[in-house]
């Protein structure tokens, strides 16, 4: 039995749906707005989101509830549609890093999934040590797969529709190649969990964690601090005065 049959018995086997959507989003990105905080100009996540520069210049995605999968890649307005086509409680979505990618669908699509894996969080679990970007995660689990391209760059700076038509074409050949990448680490390394009962919701409440953050404010408490500053302030003061 092959590998990826495993993943779709894994899946079944913890009552998770049998149809998956592993997505990218590749998004506009400058020398002063990018996420590399090792270089001038990196910011936050959520910084990053919720600047008005934000802008997504396209998403490869693949569906599929066999073995096999092919992708696409499509502009914001196809991904809408794709997004409607699918039942959030009947499937698993796929990324690598989808602190990212799944801020996107929350944020940006108001789209809540309910079932995730993100196969970073699998290499991390797996093998804890050193890197997890995607082209490492390659190289480390990986026989064959497609080489990395210098495609961000020559995109710098620059919506979908200021790209010249073979930056197009190679920004959708791009982002496809992730996506295959991630299927591929998918098929490597979701076998390999012990518990995926545990593991995989696991990953997915703190993956919630980033999405939906929930904040309690406790007024009692935050009066009888009040309080507190104001009598240790006074006191304070009468110590200066005498």
């Amino acid at each position: 039995m092959s590998t990826k049959n495993n993943i779709f018995q894994i899946l079944q086997s913890i009552g998770w749906p049998q149809t998956i959507c592993v997505l990218d989003f590749e998004t506009f990105h400058d020398t002063d707005y990018h996420l590399n905080t090792k270089r001038k100009g990196g910011i936050s996540i959520a910084e990053y989101l919720f600047s008005p520069r934000f802008n997504i210049i396209g998403t490869a995605y693949g569906i599929t509830n066999t073995t096999s999968i092919s992708f696409l890649f499509s502009s914001q307005r196809g991904v809408d549609a794709v997004l409607n086509s699918l039942q959030p409680d009947q499937t698993v979505f796929v990324g690598h890093n989808l602190i990212f990618d799944g801020s996107i669908l929350v944020d940006k699509f108001g789209y809540i999934p309910q079932y995730c894996i993100d196969t970073i969080s699998l290499s991390r679990y797996v093998e804890a040590r050193g890197k997890h970007s995607l082209d490492i995660c390659c190289e480390r689990w990986l026989d064959d797969y497609p080489p990395k391209t210098d495609i961000l760059n020559r995109i710098q700076g620059r919506t979908w529709t200021q790209l010249r038509p073979e930056l197009k074409r190679d920004t959708a050949e791009y982002s496809c190649n992730d996506t295959q990448k991630t299927w591929d680490l998918l098929n490597f390394l979701l076998p390999r969990l012990p518990r995926p009962d545990l593991e995989l919701n696991f990953i997915m409440n703190t993956l919630k964690r980033y999405w939906l953050p929930k904040l309690e404010y406790d007024f009692e408490k935050s009066g009888q601090l009040k309080q507190d500053m104001r009598n240790e302030m006074n006191q304070l003061i009468e110590r200066v005065e005498v």
